[in-house]
C-alpha cells in the first residue's frame, strides 16, 4: 500500500468519518470500498500486497467474473493467497462476465461459475468455497 498512499488514505478517512451501520459504495480508481460493520475491496484493482494490507485493516477482498480471465493472473495469486475467511463475491453487473460469458451483459446468476473458479484456485470443493462465501457475506453486511 506504501505505493498507493492516496488509496490508504482516503480509506482511512472515510472509516474515521462514515458511521459503520452505514453501506458505503465508493469507486476510487476502480476500487470498490464497502463499510457495514467490516469492509470490502474489489480485488481487480488490488495486487497481493495491496490486498494483504486491506485484510489487516479488517476488508473483505470482493472477486468478481475477472478471476475466470486467462489474463487475471495478478487476481489469481490474490484468491490463492488470502484467506478463506477474507473472500467475498461480486458480479460487477452489468460488465465483467465471467467465462464463457466474457463480453455479454453480467448477471448475477454467473455467481456460481465465478464460486467454482474460485474454488479450484483455492483448492476446495465448490460447495465448501460457496458456504465461505456466504458466511463472510452475513458477516460483512451483519446479517
Amino acid at each position: 500500500v506504501a505505493s498507493y498512499p492516496y488509496v490508504e488514505q482516503g480509506i482511512q478517512k472515510m472509516l474515521e468519518e462514515v458511521p459503520k451501520e452505514k453501506v458505503i459504495n465508493a469507486v476510487p480508481f476502480y476500487t470498490r470500498i464497502w463499510s457495514t460493520t467490516g469492509t470490502d475491496v474489489s480485488s481487480q484493482a488490488v495486487g497481493m500486497a495491496m490486498a494483504q494490507e486491506y485484510i489487516k485493516m479488517g476488508f473483505y477482498i470482493g472477486v468478481g467474473g475477472v478471476v475466470t480471465f486467462k489474463n487475471a493472473k495478478k487476481l489469481k495469486e490474490v484468491v490463492e493467497n488470502i484467506p478463506l475467511t477474507s473472500i467475498v463475491l461480486e458480479t460487477d453487473c452489468p460488465y465483467m462476465a465471467p467465462e464463457p460469458h466474457r463480453g455479454e451483459r453480467n448477471d448475477p446468476g454467473y455467481i456460481p461459475l465465478i464460486c467454482g473458479k474460485m474454488a479450484g484456485i483455492k483448492g476446495v470443493s465448490a460447495d465448501e468455497m460457496a458456504k465461505r462465501v456466504e458466511e463472510n457475506g452475513a458477516r460483512l453486511f451483519g446479517i
